[in-house]
């Protein structure tokens, strides 16, 4: 091995000295070429070392001991590895007897060192250090220790020079390099077209360069030699904006001298592409700096083009697409969307089509958004929606029109329900509609009857179905439908009543506000992309809050001293009424009773039943906003302030809970709602709490793992499990029939959440319908079992009272009854007339 790296060693040595004699022959560049190819060979050298990766080679001279073939220590700069010294570039140290130049310790280009060789001025190509060059670059030439271009060399430096007409001729258009004016010339454009002479000159404007004035019999010659060509000349005429030179009409436009009343613009030149075409036109995607007598600048600007993106699943029967413009624009004239864009489908099939406006486009300067909704009738193969949108009528912020005017995007391969099986989900969602209305129809008569736990516990289950929707993933069309129905109980027909929305809108400058809540799931099931704005979403829990405050004023009032005595006084005037008899009856009778009811139990009941009642949309309006807090105006800063106390008060209300059932002293009177119909164990009598806990875990789950379905369906799978079990341990409800309810609720709850995890997978669309059917068939089962349950439990309380009536009417019956023992019974009323 030792005789192997010394043959190597030798070789390496030869050619150092080949190239060294090859510098020395060239003697004739002297100590600059020398220099030069002195390098040269040490980048040879250090290129062929590397080439051989002859480690050892490094070692020649910097070896300080070496024993046994084994270097022990190494020159300042090289550091030993594998007992070979080894040099290291960007280690901060010059090694010595090295290739390396300098070593700053980075790898930083034109700080003055690169890749430890030392890195030369500008333009220049050999140097002693980084201030000293000795050969520059071709064109260039040292003075003053730097590389200067070489002027009159023919050759344009850009950067340096203007021009180079390769000499050194004044008043020839190009002098040191530099444009110059033609002789007798103050000020000129574009090298020779002069616009202002000296005294002693005169402007031709046919060369449109200055010429010395001449003396009378200087002229007079010049108009007797060239009084032919004088002659023709006149006979000359050119067209608008152009002029005679030479004989010649050449047009102006180019010259960089604008005239606005032939010209559009004139940025100098005759060439296309820049902004200002060559008859002087501006073009499309440029604005030009116009100044009669001046040359234009004309500058790039993208102009508006519109959008179109796919929010719903590529398997949706019903798609939604979103048309959204990249800059703000306007129309010139007020149409709506149909007139001036067109939408159609390619290929042509049965569909329908409707247009949301988001942001409406209008004749102020706005970025619109809508959404497409393109409903499938019949089974379609790839089909692809087409929008035209008419030309010349949008403007953008610099009065450009829409770079593009049409657009497509492919709406996938919908999953489209046929006829048959279409009928099948109608009549299964009338089916469904008959179940929840019958169920809030009983639990009415509940309400009525003093039960108002069968009432609240059914609108908790709603809107625990309603959100079940949100969960991203790619249902089937009829799974679809079917979950949709579950948000037909609303108070959207009150809200609309009272224009709520439009109140917003009006106070947004015209449209609704929009916060969009993007989703980045690929299994979404979206229809409508979800708006953030926490006021729309919120508006039905402050309508519940304002009627039940509303509610308590006015009973306020009803059970006032003040109304007490303003009754006696009608009474004491229409008493003789009949009609005002009924009414006071009724009043007396029903109206008085419910409002003393309600206003002493408001704050210890009815204001918990209302929380109750609003907190899953509570929870997803406060949810949903956070943390996207906007403050740019008015409008959005109510909106963000509102978003931030909702959440601060739930945050509130959710860490005083316990506190409640868990102190020792219970003032039941305070808190009724907590303890109604609730067993006084620790775990059973925080039965309220841990309702409250679940909706919350619940609409926290849905909104936070927003595009990750599968963690929500373990999740809330988990919680259904947990909450399954507490009930049936604990019992916490003395209501038989309520916590039968609940058990079913759970444990359906569970079955359905957790196999929507089978969604996740890729199937063919009969099996889709399949396991959609399953689900639907869940669903229909937990409202069939809450139906029955209440049917049964109203059956038995019928049956109770109908007990209680005839014991009562038995009882009442013996009461008029006397007994005697010797004629048995005998009526106390005859006794009396006896």
């Amino acid at each position: 091995m030792v005789g192997y790296q010394m043959n190597y060693q030798k070789s390496v040595i030869q050619f150092v000295v080949m190239e060294l004699f090859k510098v020395k022959k060239n003697v004739i560049i002297l100590i600059q070429y020398l220099i030069i190819l002195v390098i040269n060979a040490n980048i040879h050298i250090y290129n062929f070392v590397k080439f051989l990766n002859l480690e050892f080679v490094y070692n020649v001279k910097m070896d300080l001991n070496f024993l046994d073939q084994k270097c022990q220590l190494c020159e300042i700069g090289w550091i030993l590895i594998d007992n070979t010294c080894q040099s290291f570039c960007g280690d901060g140290v010059i090694a010595l007897n090295s290739i390396e130049q300098c070593d700053d310790g980075n790898q930083i280009e034109n700080d003055g060192c690169f890749d430890c060789q030392i890195e030369c001025i500008p333009n220049c190509l050999s140097c002693f250090n980084t201030e000293v060059c000795f050969m520059c670059q071709e064109h260039f030439q040292i003075k003053d220790q730097s590389c200067l271009p070489i002027c009159g060399d023919g050759f344009i430096i850009i950067g340096y020079e203007q021009c180079d007409d390769g000499n050194i001729e004044p008043y020839d258009g190009c002098n040191q390099c530099q444009y110059d004016c033609s002789q007798g010339c103050l000020d000129c454009e574009n090298e020779q077209i002069c616009r202002l002479c000296q005294s002693q000159y005169i402007l031709n404007n046919e060369t449109a360069k200055c010429q010395e004035i001449k003396s009378l019999d200087d002229l007079n010659k010049d108009i007797n030699n060239y009084k032919d060509q004088i002659e023709n000349t006149f006979n000359v005429r050119c067209s608008n904006n152009y002029i005679l030179i030479n004989n010649q009409c050449v047009n102006q436009c180019g010259n960089g001298w604008l005239d606005l009343e032939y010209e559009q613009c004139d940025d100098g030149n005759l060439i296309g592409g820049d902004g200002c075409t060559f008859y002087c036109f501006e073009e499309d995607s440029y604005q030009c700096q116009n100044t009669e007598g001046s040359m234009s600048l004309c500058s790039y600007i993208l102009g508006p083009k519109f959008m179109l993106n796919r929010l719903s699943s590529e398997k949706n029967q019903t798609q939604v697409i979103e048309l959204r413009f990249t800059q703000k624009i306007k129309l010139l004239t007020n149409l709506s969307f149909e007139e001036f864009a067109a939408v159609s489908l390619i290929p042509d099939t049965h569909a329908a089509i409707n247009i949301k406006p988001i942001v409406n486009l209008s004749t102020i300067f706005d970025s619109p958004i809508y959404q497409i909704f393109v409903e499938f009738i019949e089974p379609v193969k790839d089909p692809v929606l087409q929008i035209d949108i008419a030309q010349f009528i949008i403007k953008n912020e610099q009065d450009l029109d829409l770079i593009n005017n049409q657009s497509r995007i492919s709406l996938g391969n919908p999953f489209v329900l046929s006829e048959t099986t279409q009928k099948q989900v109608t009549q299964i969602l009338l089916l469904n509609d008959g179940m929840i209305y019958s169920m809030i129809s009983i639990s009415g008569l509940s309400l009525l009857a003093g039960n108002t736990i069968m009432l609240f516990n059914l609108l908790d289950l709603l809107q625990s179905l309603s959100y079940i929707r949100f969960m991203q993933y790619s249902f089937p069309p009829h799974l679809i439908q079917f979950l949709d129905a579950f948000t037909k109980i609303s108070l959207k027909p009150i809200l609309d009543y009272f224009r709520i929305d439009e109140i917003l809108s009006s106070l947004n400058g015209g449209s609704l506000p929009f916060q969009s809540k993007k989703s980045s799931n690929k299994y979404s099931n979206q229809l409508n992309q979800l708006n953030q704005f926490y006021l729309l979403n919120a508006k039905s829990c402050y309508f519940s809050i304002i009627v039940s405050l509303i509610t308590y004023i006015i009973c306020n009032l009803i059970t006032s001293h003040k109304f007490e005595i303003l009754h006696k006084n009608l009474f004491q005037r229409y008493q003789n009424n009949y009609r005002y008899l009924l009414v006071d009856g009724f009043f007396t009778k029903n109206l008085q009773k419910f409002c003393n009811k309600f206003k002493q139990q408001y704050f210890s009941f009815g204001i918990f039943k209302v929380y109750i009642a609003i907190l899953h949309q509570l929870l997803f309006s406060a949810f949903l906003q956070f943390p996207d807090y906007s403050f740019n105006s008015p409008l959005m800063v109510v909106n963000s302030i509102n978003a931030i106390i909702g959440l601060m008060v739930i945050i509130y209300i959710g860490l005083q809970l316990l506190s409640i059932t868990s102190s020792k002293i219970k003032d039941k009177n305070k808190w009724l709602y907590f303890y109604q119909d609730q067993k006084l164990q620790f775990w059973a009598a925080n039965f309220r709490p841990f309702q409250i806990y679940r909706i919350m875990f619940y609409i926290f789950t849905i909104v936070v793992a927003l595009n990750y379905p599968q963690v929500q369906s373990i999740l809330l799978s988990m919680s259904s499990f947990f909450y399954l079990s507490y009930i049936l341990k604990f019992k916490p409800i003395q209501s038989n029939y309520e916590y039968a309810k609940l058990m079913s609720r759970e444990f359906f709850f569970i079955l359905i959440t957790g196999s929507f995890l089978i969604y996740s997978f890729e199937f063919d669309e009969n099996q889709l319908l399949l396991y959609g059917w399953i689900h639907i068939t869940l669903f229909t089962l937990m409202l069939i079992s809450n139906l029955i349950i209440d049917l049964i439990e109203n059956i038995d309380k019928a049956l109770q009272n109908y007990k209680k009536k005839k014991n009562l009417e038995k009882i009442q019956e013996i009461k008029t009854y006397h007994y005697n023992s010797l004629q048995k019974f005998i009526e106390v009323a005859d006794l009396k007339k006896k």
